[in-house]
């Protein structure tokens, strides 16, 4: 167990991962001070008991999922839990659905139960769909970011709603609210450098055995929302709307009777009407649906010519086809970029891959090209635009990427020979090879 106000990711930046423990004891011992790695059915049996009796203490943990394509059409490899003393780290590929049929199905569909999370959507649809978990009870730190911070979207009465768009909201990232708010940067190394392997090896979290470097990351990413919650924590009406939009929020892709999983689904907006406005609870009932997203709104967030043409998209989804159009720049992010902590431009130890040296890097200023390399770019889309080498395009790295921790709101890309990234301000992104 942690001792109070002990770091997480003090212990674990202490630890090097390809050092010798010494005994075989005292490295079990260093592990479960930062998590427990939970495999066999009797430890899941003991670390549900655990949980339940520290919500007995006090009725609040953290959730957070690892998997491949996180969603209904994906899976789900690992499930991390959290308490503020302890992380548990459940080993679904090993456990099977039995991971849910020992407590934690009954503590996750407790709505009495405080779960936070960060953007619920895929959690939520995952756990539905696959393992027939109904998930309540969640409070979402993306959207008390922006109930508790954001500047506030005053409605104008007398426009209709679909001319309203300065009330569209850019959705913040985990690691941008760590390193904005709690200004962690061992957080932020930890993050950046697992992101780097996950680029080139979608199946990270499908392989096994997991490698501590891994299991500590996903300690680390459910532990800090502990901390989050501490600097945001909402006042009283706060929290009536953050539990309103927690909810709704929650619903929004696992009641969908077939998902698309297009840019109308993954995008980097808060769709319209997920969080009330200050004093109210609810939401004008819509009978029109959007044929981007799919909800329903009431007729006026559609133009006349919209909905004449039946081809209506609602504020966000008509922003998200302009971005795919090339008529509009993404919003930027309020937070402002998140820079790359120097240890992760550096090539790992004993890394084998000829690739990993050519990841990805976030910048702030795009590069500077010589004459033989010339490309352009648009820097206002956070985007490149390639002209002359579309014959030059390998499908072997065409990887669209919609991880919401890929989203730092900055410029990322690899400027040698070789691998390139092109990457939107959705965090979409084409990887293209050119030789």
């Amino acid at each position: 167990m942690l001792a109070a106000g002990d770091s997480l990711v003090e212990k674990i930046d202490a630890l090097n991962v390809n050092e010798k423990c010494g005994t075989a004891q005292k490295c079990e011992e260093d592990k479960e001070q930062l998590y427990k790695y939970i495999t066999t059915t009797e430890e899941l049996k003991s670390a549900v008991h655990e949980i339940q009796n520290a919500l007995s203490t006090e009725n609040i943990i953290a959730l957070d999922l690892e998997g491949l394509n996180l969603s209904r059409s994906g899976t789900i490899t690992l499930l991390a839990i959290a308490s503020r003393s302890q992380v548990y780290l459940f080993d679904v590929l090993k456990l099977g659905p039995s991971t849910f049929d020992k407590g934690l199905k009954e503590i996750f569909e407790d709505d009495a139960i405080n779960k936070l999370l960060f953007d619920c959507r895929e959690d939520s649809d995952a756990l539905w769909h696959l393992y027939d978990v109904n998930l309540k009870g969640v409070l979402d730190i993306q959207l008390l970011e922006i109930i508790t911070q954001a500047t506030a979207k005053v409605p104008s009465e007398w426009k209709k709603r679909n001319f309203r768009d300065h009330e569209i909201v850019r959705l913040e990232s985990l690691i941008s609210c760590m390193y904005h708010y709690h200004k962690d940067n061992d957080i932020l190394r930890i993050k950046q450098i697992i992101e780097r392997k996950m680029k080139l090896q979608k199946n990270l979290w499908k392989e096994r055995p997991l490698s501590d470097t891994l299991l500590k990351y996903a300690a680390s990413d459910v532990k800090c929302l502990f901390p989050l919650y501490d600097t945001l924590k909402p006042d009283e009406e706060e929290m009536n709307r953050l539990r309103i939009a927690s909810e709704i929020y929650c619903n929004s892709k696992r009641s969908m009777v077939m998902r698309r999983f297009n840019q109308y689904e993954r995008n980097p907006y808060l769709p319209i009407d997920i969080i009330p406005d200050k004093g109210q609870t609810s939401f004008t009932k819509g009978n029109t649906k959007c044929t981007g997203c799919q909800r329903l709104f009431p007729s006026d967030e559609f133009s006349k010519n919209q909905l004449r043409k039946g081809d209506q998209l609602c504020r966000v989804c008509k922003m998200v086809k302009s971005h795919t159009d090339r008529q509009c720049p993404y919003l930027e992010p309020r937070l402002g970029p998140v820079p790359i902590i120097p240890e992760i431009e550096k090539k790992p130890e004993g890394d084998s891959n000829p690739e990993a040296s050519k990841l990805p890097i976030a910048m702030s200023e795009p590069p500077q090209f010589d004459s033989a390399q010339s490309r352009t770019y648009d820097d206002d889309d956070n985007d490149f635009l390639y002209n002359d080498y579309d014959d030059d395009y390998d499908d072997r790295w065409n990887n669209d990427s919609d991880d919401d921790h890929d989203r730092y709101g900055n410029f990322r890309y690899t400027y040698d020979c070789g691998l390139h990234e092109m990457e939107g301000g959705d965090g979409s992104s084409e990887w293209q090879y050119y030789y």
